[in-house]
């Protein structure tokens, strides 16, 4: 619901564009954690 009203121009975005950006990076941080069962500097 709330992403059609963003995009219906009704609501505005809860997170922002460099918020996604830096969960994405951390994610794939964690992925490539664990897939080398190592730590990853961020």
């Amino acid at each position: 619901a709330h992403f059609c009203a963003v995009i219906s121009g009704r609501e505005e975005p809860r997170i922002t564009a460099g918020d996604a950006t830096e969960t994405l990076r951390v994610t794939l941080a964690v992925f490539d954690a664990a897939k080398a069962g190592k730590r990853v500097m961020l």
